[in-house]
């Protein structure tokens, strides 16, 4: 089974993106990028987003990590994912001179929403 990893943010669930997991039968790993002390909002969105993936079928893990998307390099390298999916703000917010060492670092395509 294909693994995808999936940044969340506090936003809501993006449209067509269950589907695109269910057609590709992937499995999930939900990620998400901490930052401020209080992200009660994050912890809720993550597991309330694994318990509908679940509810769907989905084979799903969560764990976090902080700081940017660069934090997420070691543990791609590890999993070998098939796809990142990564919420377009947080890979705006790298820069222009970070974004493309970030897009060379990346051991799979990404895909932002």
């Amino acid at each position: 089974m294909e693994t995808v990893i999936w940044v969340i943010d506090e936003k809501g669930l993006p449209e067509g993106i269950i589907e695109l997991l269910r057609k590709e039968k992937m499995r999930v790993i939900l990620i998400a990028l901490l930052g401020k002390e209080n992200d009660y909002n994050l912890w809720r969105h993550l597991f309330s987003l694994s318990e509908k993936l679940t509810q769907e079928g989905f084979s799903v893990s969560v764990g976090t990590e902080r700081g940017t998307p660069f934090s997420l390099l070691s543990l791609m390298e590890t999993i070998s994912p098939q796809l990142l999916l990564l919420p377009k703000e947080k890979f705006l917010l790298l820069g222009p001179m970070e974004n493309d060492d970030f897009l060379n670092q990346l051991p799979c395509p990404l895909l932002l929403y």
